[in-house]
C-alpha cells in the first residue's frame, strides 16, 4: 500500500515539474514582447515634427540603451509590424543571444542580434539579423504578413537607427527560405561561396538583333569577368518580332527596356522605322511581360517625349502611353509592375556631341556647334544607371521616373572640351532637323501630379478611367503646375562646372590619356 502511494506521489510531483515547465515556457512566450515595450519607454522619444537639414535628430536614446548594455548599437523598426527592437552583437559568442535577452536574462526568446561576421554599420553586401518568429506575434513572426501583396505593397520600409544616423532600406522582394545558418552558407570572405551565391541568385540575358555588339560583348566578358561570363545569355531577336521576344521570356524575374531608335535626323527622315521599333516594338515587350509573369519593367525613355516636335520624340511620347496603358493592365492582373524612366543623352554615349568635339579637335578642325545658347542636360553613366535603379526599387505601377540634372549651353559645353583639348575654333552651322532650343524633362501638367524625392521626380499614372464626368462634376480646375522642368530653369553650369562634369566619365578620361602618351 505504501508503495502505491510512493508511486502516486512520484507521478503528482514529475506532473507538476513538467506542468511548470510547461507554464514557464508559455510564460516566456507570451511574455517575449514586453520587456522591450518597457525598454522603450526608456529609450524611445518623440521623433521632430522638423529635422533641421544641418543636424539628424535620432528618436533613439542610446546612451540609456548602451549603459544597460553596451552589446546595443542599432536600432530596427518595420513601419506596419510589431517589429521595433534594439539590436545587439556579442563580441564573443554568436549564441548567446539565442537564448538571452538584452538585459542578459536567460530567456527562450532571446533577443534581435547579428554575428561578428558582420560589421556595425551596415555596409557589408549581405547583413543578417537575426530573431525568433513567436507564437504571440512578436519579435520576427510579423515577418509571415509579407506573404500577403496587399501588407507587402504598403509595408515596404526598414529603417535601422544608429547613434549617428538614420538608414532607410526598401523591401523589394520576400520569400520563404530555409532555416540554414545563412551567414556560414554565405560567407563572402570566400570566393567561392560568393560565386555560388551569384551563381543561384541571377542570370542575365541579352537581347538585340546586333549580333556583332553581342558577339564584341561575350569575347570582352570572357577576357576580363570569366567566372561571370557564364552568367550572361544572349538572345538574337528583334522587339519587332513579338515572337522572338517571348522566346526569350520564360523564367524572367526583371526587364530593363532599353531598345529603341533614338537618332533624332534619321528619325525625322524614316519615321514609321521609329514608329516599329520605340512604339509597337514596347508594346509587344510589355504584353511577353505580362503574359509571362515577369515582376519587374523598367522603360527608358527621353526628354524627346515632353513636347515632342520631331519624329523620335513623338514615338517616344507615344511609347510612353503604351507603357502607362499596360502598366494599368498589369495592375489590375495583380502581377507585372511596369514603369519608366525619363533623361537627357547620356554624355559621350551614342548621340552625345561630346566624342564628335574632341575627333574634331584631334583632327585639327574647328568645333561645328548648331547654336551657342541652345541648353542641354548633363549626365554621366553612373547617374543614367542610378536613376534606372531607383525606378526599379521604388516604382508603383505607372511611375515615370525623372533626374533633377544639371545643364550647360552648347557653347560652354564646346569651350569645356577645348579647355581639355585644345582650342581649334568653332564654325555655327545652324540647327538640324527637328532640334530643340532646350530640353524639357517634365511638362507643366506633369509636375502638378510629381513627387519630389530628393534627387528625383516621381510622376505618378494618371488612373482615371474613361467616365470623365464624375471628375468634371468634383470640379477639377487644375490643368498645369507653373512651369515644366527644363535645361534652361535647372541648374545651370558655367564653363568650369562643365569641365568638372565631363570629367566624370570614362570616355573622357581615356581621351586625355591617349592625348598625354
Amino acid at each position: 500500500m505504501k508503495k502505491r502511494y510512493v508511486v502516486a506521489g512520484i507521478l503528482a510531483a514529475a506532473g507538476l515539474i513538467c506542468g511548470g515547465i510547461a507554464y514557464y515556457q508559455y510564460y516566456q512566450d507570451a511574455h517575449a514582447g514586453q520587456e522591450y515595450e518597457k525598454i522603450k519607454e526608456k529609450v524611445v522619444t518623440e521623433e521632430p515634427e522638423e529635422t533641421p537639414k544641418s543636424t539628424v535628430e535620432i528618436p533613439i536614446d542610446f546612451q540609456t540603451l548602451q549603459n544597460m548594455n553596451p552589446d546595443i548599437y542599432a536600432w530596427i523598426k518595420v513601419p506596419g509590424t510589431v517589429i521595433d527592437y534594439p539590436i545587439v552583437q556579442s563580441e564573443t559568442d554568436n549564441s548567446y543571444y539565442l537564448n538571452h535577452s538584452v538585459e542578459h536574462d536567460e530567456n527562450k526568446a532571446g533577443a534581435i542580434f547579428t554575428e561578428d561576421y558582420n560589421t556595425k554599420t551596415f555596409e557589408d553586401p549581405n547583413t543578417v539579423i537575426y530573431g525568433h518568429g513567436m507564437a504571440n506575434g512578436s519579435m520576427f513572426d510579423g515577418l509571415h504578413q509579407y506573404m500577403d501583396r496587399d501588407f507587402f505593397d504598403q509595408s515596404k520600409e526598414v529603417i535601422i537607427y544608429m547613434p549617428d544616423k538614420i538608414l532607410h532600406y526598401q523591401i523589394f522582394a520576400a520569400y520563404l527560405y530555409d532555416n540554414r545558418h545563412l551567414l556560414q552558407s554565405f560567407n563572402f570572405d570566400n570566393k567561392d561561396i560568393y560565386q555560388a551565391y551569384l551563381d543561384m541568385v541571377f542570370g542575365i540575358r541579352i537581347f538585340s538583333r546586333d549580333e556583332k555588339k553581342q558577339d564584341d560583348m561575350r569575347h570582352e566578358l570572357q577576357a576580363k569577368h570569366p567566372e561571370q561570363a557564364k552568367k550572361v545569355k544572349f538572345y538574337i531577336g528583334d522587339v519587332r518580332n513579338p515572337q522572338s521576344v517571348k522566346d526569350a521570356m520564360p523564367g524572367v524575374d526583371y526587364i530593363f527596356h532599353a531598345a529603341a531608335l533614338k537618332q533624332v535626323p534619321s528619325c525625322e527622315f524614316f519615321p514609321m522605322q521609329a514608329v516599329q521599333t520605340n512604339v509597337i516594338g514596347t508594346d509587344n515587350v510589355l504584353h511577353a511581360a505580362i503574359d509571362a509573369g515577369v515582376k519587374r519593367v523598367v522603360c527608358l525613355s527621353t526628354d524627346k517625349a515632353a513636347y515632342p516636335i520631331n519624329a523620335m520624340g513623338i514615338s517616344k511620347a507615344m511609347m510612353e502611353h503604351v507603357i502607362y496603358a499596360n502598366a494599368r493592365v498589369a495592375a489590375e492582373r495583380g502581377g507585372t509592375t511596369i514603369c519608366c524612366t525619363r533623361y537627357g543623352n547620356v554624355m559621350c554615349s551614342r548621340g552625345s556631341v561630346i566624342p564628335l568635339f574632341i575627333d574634331q579637335i584631334k583632327s585639327g578642325n574647328p568645333i561645328t556647334i548648331t547654336d551657342p545658347n541652345m541648353t542641354r542636360f548633363l549626365m554621366n553613366l553612373d547617374e543614367a544607371v542610378d536613376l534606372v535603379m531607383f525606378a526599379f526599387q521604388h516604382a508603383n505601377p505607372g511611375d515615370l521616373f525623372i533626374q533633377k540634372a544639371d545643364a550647360s549651353t552648347i557653347g560652354d559645353l564646346a569651350k569645356a572640351v577645348q579647355q581639355l583639348f585644345g582650342d581649334t575654333g568653332t564654325n555655327i552651322i545652324g540647327t538640324r532637323h527637328g532640334e530643340k532650343l532646350f530640353e524639357t524633362l517634365m511638362t507643366r501638367e506633369e509636375r502638378l501630379r510629381s513627387e519630389d524625392m530628393g534627387h528625383y521626380f516621381r510622376v505618378a499614372a494618371d488612373n482615371r478611367d474613361l467616365n470623365y464626368d464624375k471628375f468634371v462634376v468634383k470640379g477639377e480646375v487644375h490643368t498645369m503646375s507653373d512651369e515644366s522642368y527644363t535645361s534652361h530653369n535647372t541648374e545651370r553650369l558655367d564653363v568650369e562646372g562643365t569641365v568638372k562634369k565631363i570629367l566624370t566619365t570614362d570616355y573622357v578620361q581615356e581621351a586625355l590619356k591617349e592625348l598625354q602618351r
